[in-house]
């Protein structure tokens, strides 16, 4: 059986800072806000559950 990391959350002090530093890095997009300030970016067109992982920030 394979396993493999769908989602890596990294507590941060400015996650709309950190958010749009991994997304210009590693070409990702906003996904989604949550209510708390956290922010979800992924690879576009493929969000949670593709190959590579999501970053919650």
């Amino acid at each position: 059986m394979a396993c493999r990391i769908s989602e890596l959350v990294i507590d941060c002090a400015d996650p709309e800072r950190l958010a749009a530093f991994w997304s210009e890095v590693l070409g990702y997009v906003e996904l989604g806000r949550d209510d708390d300030g956290s922010i979800e970016v992924g690879p576009p067109d493929v969000g949670f559950g593709g190959p590579q992982p999501t970053l919650i920030l």
